[in-house]
C-alpha cells in the first residue's frame, strides 16, 4: 500500500477514534454531571471520610503511614486511602468534588475499555458499544455516585491500565512492557484486591482475541485417543511461555489475598460459617450469578444492600444451576467458531468470584450492585460481538443491529440518569432501598439514624425497632435504640439495649460508653429520688 494512503488512513481512523472517546467523555458528563450537587451518604461515606481523622488531616507523614498499615477500619487499600487524603487536601469537605473525582476515574476506565479492545482486535464499533455500555450501565452507578466507592473505579483504572501494558507486551516483547504491566497491576491490587483474578483475565485474552494459543477441532483419526464425551472434540494447547508469564502476576495475587485476610482477621470481622452457613453462601452463589444477569439486561430495583436471605427455595438454586451448565455448554460448544461468548462468560465468572461471599466479612450482602463493575465487561463483550455474528450470518441487517445499539445506549444512560438522583442524600437513597428491597435490617438501622440525628426521635424509633424485628441480634441497632430511650427518660430501657449490644458484640466500644453512661445515670437517679 503507498505511504501517503496508509497515512491518510491512519489520520481518519485516529479522527474516528478521537470523535468516539469524546462522545463518549460527553455521555458520562451528561449523566453524571448532577453529582456535583449530591452530598456524602451515611452508609462508609462516613467510615471513609467524613469521620475518618486520618483522611481528614490530607497528605501528611502520619497519614500516609496510616494508610499502609493494618488499621482499624477495613481491610487494607492504601492508594484508595491516598486517593481520599488528596481529594481532601485539594477540595476539603465538599463532596461534589469528592463525587466528579470518582466521575474522571469512570470516565477513564471507559475510555481505555474502548482504546483497549479496539487496539486488541481492530473492531473500532463493537469495541465502542462495549465502551458505551460500560460507560452508561446503571449498575455502574453505585461504584460512581458512592464517594466510599472510589477504590472500585480506581482499582478498574489499573486494572485497564494493566490490560493495555500487557497488549503492549505482547506486541513487542520487552521487559520494560512486562515490568509497566506488572507495576500496574500491584498499583490496582493497593487500591482494591477484587483484581487477584486479572491473571485468569490474560490468559482468557491470550487465546481471544490475542490469539496466542491454539484450540481446534481433532481429526477424526484423533479423536479415539482422547476421553470419551464431548471435550474428545477439541484439543487445546497453551505454551508454556503463558503459563510461566502469568506466575509473577498469579504470585502477587496470593500475597494480596493473604494480606487482605490478615487485616480482616485483625479486625475481627471474618464471618463465621456458622453465621450463614457454607450450603447457603453455595446456593447464594449460584443464585446471585443468574440475579447479576439478568439486572445486567434488565436493571430495575437496584438498592444499596440487598440483604442475605436466611434461606433459599430449593428450585431456585436447581434452576440457577442448570441455566449456568446449559449456557456454559452453549459457549463451549461455540468456542471455535464463537470465541468471544466463551472468553466473555468466563470473564463474568471468574471475576465475580471472589465478591460471591463464599468467604465473607462484616455483614455480607446478597448481592452488590458494585461487584459488577469489572464482570460485567464480559457480558457487554458478549452482546457486542455477538450481535456483529449474528449479523453476519443474516439473521439481521447491520442497519437494525446498529439502531438496535443506539436505543439499548439511551434507555440505559436514561435509567442511569434517574438512578443518580436517588444518590443525592442518604435519606432518598436508603428510602429507595426499602421500597424495593424486604426486610433490609441494616437500611432501616441506617434511616433510623439520620432520623436520629435530625432530632426526630418517635420516626428512628420506628426505624430501630423494625431493623431489631428483622434481625434481633443486630448489635448496632440494640444500641441506637438504646441511645433513643435514654434521650426519652427511659434507662432501664436503654440499659437492656445497651447490655444487649455489648453481649452480641464484645468489642463495640461505642455501646460499651453508652451502657457506662446509662449505669452511671441509674445510680446517680437512685441517690437523688
Amino acid at each position: 500500500m503507498d505511504k501517503n494512503v496508509l497515512k491518510s488512513e491512519n489520520k481518519i481512523n485516529l479522527k474516528r477514534d478521537t470523535l468516539i472517546c469524546v462522545a463518549i467523555a460527553v455521555m458520562i458528563l451528561l449523566i453524571y454531571g448532577k453529582v456535583i450537587n449530591q452530598q456524602f451518604v451515611l452508609l462508609d461515606d462516613n467510615m471513609y471520610i467524613t469521620e475518618n481523622v486520618h483522611v481528614r488531616d490530607g497528605i501528611t507523614w502520619d497519614s500516609i503511614k496510616w494508610a499502609f498499615s493494618f488499621n482499624d477500619v477495613v481491610y487494607l487499600h492504601p492508594l484508595t486511602w491516598l486517593s481520599h487524603m488528596l481529594d481532601v487536601q485539594i477540595f476539603g469537605m465538599q463532596a461534589g468534588w469528592h463525587h466528579l473525582t470518582n466521575v474522571l476515574f469512570h470516565m477513564a476506565n471507559s475510555l481505555l475499555l474502548f482504546l483497549t479492545f479496539n487496539r486488541m482486535t481492530g473492531a473500532v464499533w463493537r469495541s465502542a458499544f462495549v465502551a458505551l455500555l460500560f460507560a452508561v450501565h446503571p449498575l455502574n452507578v453505585e461504584s460512581v455516585a458512592w464517594v466510599a466507592e472510589r477504590k472500585s473505579v480506581l482499582s478498574t483504572l489499573f486494572w485497564m491500565l494493566t490490560l493495555w501494558s500487557y497488549i503492549r507486551y505482547v506486541e513487542q516483547a520487552k521487559a520494560s512492557r512486562y515490568l509497566l504491566a506488572l507495576l500496574f497491576f500491584v498499583l490496582g491490587l493497593l487500591a482494591k484486591p477484587m483484581l487477584v483474578t486479572l491473571p485468569f483475565v490474560l490468559l482468557l485474552l491470550d487465546y481471544w482475541p490475542l490469539e496466542r494459543m491454539e484450540f481446534h477441532r481433532l481429526k477424526p483419526a484423533d479423536k479415539q485417543k482422547t476421553k470419551r464425551g464431548i471435550f474428545r472434540r477439541f484439543q487445546s494447547h497453551i505454551p508454556n511461555r503463558l503459563i510461566l508469564e502469568k506466575l509473577p502476576f498469579l504470585a502477587l495475587s496470593l500475597i494480596f489475598i493473604f494480606l487482605s485476610s490478615l487485616s480482616l482477621q485483625r479486625l475481627g470481622i471474618v464471618v463465621s460459617h456458622g453465621h450463614h452457613p457454607m450450603d447457603l453462601r453455595l446456593a447464594n452463589a449460584m443464585v446471585s450469578y443468574i440475579k447479576y444477569l439478568a439486572k445486567i439486561i434488565w436493571p430495575s430495583n437496584l438498592a444499596v444492600i440487598y440483604p442475605y436471605p436466611q434461606t433459599i427455595p430449593a428450585w431456585q438454586v436447581v434452576g440457577a444451576v442448570l441455566l449456568l451448565a446449559a449456557l456454559t455448554m452453549l459457549f463451549f460448544l461455540k468456542f471455535r467458531r464463537a470465541p468471544f461468548g466463551g472468553v466473555g462468560w468466563l470473564w463474568y465468572l471468574g471475576t465475580l468470584v471472589p465478591v460471591l461471599g463464599l468467604v465473607q466479612a462484616g455483614h455480607w450482602p446478597a448481592m452488590a450492585d458494585r461487584f459488577t463493575y469489572i464482570p460485567a465487561i464480559g457480558i457487554f463483550v458478549i452482546i457486542a460481538w455477538g450481535g456483529a455474528w449474528l449479523a453476519n450470518r443474516g439473521y439481521h441487517s447491520k442497519t437494525v443491529l446498529s439502531a438496535a445499539a443506539v436505543v439499548i445506549v439511551l434507555l440505559l444512560a436514561a435509567v442511569a440518569w434517574v438512578q443518580i438522583g436517588i444518590w443525592r442524600n442518604s435519606t432518598t437513597l436508603f428510602k429507595h432501598t426499602i421500597e424495593v428491597t424486604r426486610n433490609n435490617f441494616m437500611v432501616h438501622n441506617n434511616l433510623g439514624n439520620i432520623y436520629f440525628s435530625q432530632g426526630l426521635l418517635d420516626e428512628a424509633f420506628k426505624q430501630y425497632s423494625e431493623s431489631l424485628r428483622i434481625e434481633p441480634a443486630y448489635a448496632k441497632a440494640h444500641n441506637n435504640l438504646g441511645a433513643v430511650m435514654l434521650l426519652r427518660g427511659r434507662i432501664e430501657a436503654a440499659i437492656f439495649h445497651f447490655r444487649k449490644a455489648t453481649i452480641l458484640k464484645p468489642d463495640y466500644r461505642r455501646a460499651q460508653r453508652n451502657l457506662k453512661k446509662a449505669l452511671k445515670l441509674r445510680k446517680a437517679a437512685s441517690e437523688n429520688p
